[in-house]
Order: structure tokens, then sequence, then C-alpha cells
């Protein structure tokens, strides 16, 4: 009982899976005259209504026929898209000597590949032939067209970097964006120019974010993602910008001293050196009483230059730890 609710349970995400990648749409033409022997029959049927950006994953064709005893040896039919398949053309639905007899018939569904990745619109193309000694005129009833289609995929939203985000210059550099339920994969790019056409890095990830490892020079940064599946590819999402920096090294702490001893309202001169890569934007001095810089600061602001006074009169005697 197990193993039959397991096999309902995929058999339905299959089935969920197969809705939501592609869609159907078909048509049928009545025709329900005869064709001489001798002689041969063009018709079509017409398919529209597919979305524009629509591609074809699979075609299907059949027809219905009135034929009595003989005159399978003498019928033959063509299938073409957008045009007549003429005698060579197109694909070989019904050979002479294969379609079965019966007062109606009907020839089943037969699938094709041929057309697969084209447009879904357009007329679709039955050709019957009747040899000249077939002993009796077959009629075509009913001619029918069915397609599978699918869509290409919706377009991501970038999610990180965020527009004018600064990011250091060391790897991995991560990229993140939204998930596209009928994606196969995506294509990322990142360029130092906006229109992306050459592409510091280019990879078609599987997942919905990736890390390089490419090493990406100071600059401004553009990026963008787009998705594939079988239809082909989505649109691009809009451009964003980030810029890559070098993160200046931490400065050499001059004074006070390390373990210098001060009296309570004592003024103390905190002084600090400007890292290689200055001139520097500004710092941040924090000041915390214990041992740890990470625990609540005594003093913890932004500062512009590379020293600063306090007056400690209003401090409490212990060890202080200062960055």
């Amino acid at each position: 009982m197990k193993t039959n609710k397991f096999i309902l349970i995929i058999f339905f995400i299959l089935f969920f899976y197969s809705i939501l990648y592609s869609a159907v749409i078909e048509n049928s033409y009545t025709w329900n005259n005869t064709i001489p022997a001798g002689s041969s029959e063009l018709l079509y049927v017409n398919i529209s209504g597919a979305p524009i950006n629509a591609v074809i994953t699979n075609v299907e064709a059949k027809f219905s026929y009135i034929a009595y005893n003989g005159v399978e040896d003498y019928v033959s039919a063509r299938f073409n898209r957008g045009s007549d398949p003429g005698s060579y053309g197109g694909v070989l639905l019904v050979g002479e000597g294969s379609l079965p007899s019966g007062n109606p018939g009907t020839y089943g569904y037969i699938s094709f590949s041929n057309w697969n990745g084209q447009s879904v619109n357009t007329n679709y193309y039955f050709r019957f032939f009747v040899g000249s000694f077939c002993p009796y005129d077959p009629t075509i009833i009913t001619i029918y067209v069915r397609i599978n289609y699918q869509t290409p995929p919706s377009t991501p939203t970038l999610f990180s970097p965020s527009d004018y985000a600064i990011r250091y210059n060391q790897t991995p550099h991560t990229f993140d964006w939204s998930s596209v339920s009928e994606a196969d994969y995506y294509e990322i790019r990142v360029d130092n120019y906006s229109d992306l056409q050459s592409p510091e890095i280019i990879v078609q990830p599987s997942n919905d974010e990736y890390s390089s490892y490419t090493t990406l020079d100071n600059n401004v940064y553009y990026w963008a993602v787009r998705a594939h599946n079988e239809a082909g590819w989505g649109e691009w999402t809009a451009t964003r910008q980030f810029v890559v920096d070098t993160p200046p090294s931490a400065p050499s702490l001059n004074n006070p001293e390390n373990e210098s001893e001060h009296e309570v309202g004592e003024s103390i001169t905190f002084e600090w050196s400007t890292p290689p890569e200055g001139p520097i934007e500004r710092y941040e001095l924090r000041i915390v009483l214990g041992t740890d810089l990470n625990d609540t600061p005594v003093y913890y602001q932004p500062e512009y230059s590379t020293s600063k006074i306090f007056d400690t009169s209003s401090w409490d005697t212990g060890e202080y730890i200062w960055g």
C-alpha cells in the first residue's frame, strides 16, 4: 500500500510538472469529401492563439476517413508545418499499404519532434494521395492537430548585491536572485561596461545564486540575470551596478602605549597612523572598559583625523582597550 501511495505521489508530481511547464493547443477541420483515384488533396488546420513567444515541444496529427477493403494499399498522407509537403516533403504520416480499412476509420495521433523550438501559430498541412488503380474513392472526414508548446521563463528579480552596493575586492563575490519555477538554468553576466558585452564573469548556473572566485579590480560593475528553459531565453533583468573597492589596512596604534597607566581626570591623547592606502575618508575609534573590543563601548564615533583628546574625569577606574 505504501508503495502504491508513493507511485501515486510521483504521478501527481509529474502531472503537475507537465501542466506547469507546458501547454496544449489543438484544432480540427471537417472536410467529409472523397478523393478520386489518381489524385491528391491538400488540407490544412490553422493553429492560432498560442503566446507569440511560445515554441513547439511536440506536434501530434491524426485524421478520420472512410475506406473499404483494398483502399489502404493505394492511400498515403504526408504532413508538414507551414507549407504544402508535396510528394516528398514534411513527414510521412501514413504510407501506401499501412492505412487500416474501416467504415469509418481513424488513423490515431502520430507524434513529431521535427519542429520543436519553432513558433506555434501557423497552418499545418495534410497532403493525401490516392493511387490511380484504387478500387474505391476514400473519404477524408476530419483532420486534427494538437500542439504541445512552452513559453520562455519569466524574468528573475535581483536580490544581492543591491544597486550601488560597495563590495570589498576579495573573493568570493556572491550574487543572488529570485528563483523562476519554469527555468532549467540561468545566465549571469558581470561587466565593467553597462552593455554587458565583454563580461568579466559569464556563467550559466542551475541555481538562483552564484559565488565567483574571479578577481575583480577596483571599479564600477554592472550585472544582470536571465532564465532559460526548453522554449529558450527569457528577458534580462534590469541592470544593477555595484562598486568593488579595496579595504584599507588597519592603522598602527601609537598612543597611549600598551599597558600604560593614567590617573582619572588626566587628559589622554589617542593617536594612530594613516594606512598606506590613504588618504582615508574616515576612521572609527572604539574605546571599551574591559578586555573585549566587542563589548559596549565607552566611546565609538567616526573620526576624520588621526588623533583624539579625551578628558577622563568621568571615566571609571579599570582596564580599557581601544582600537
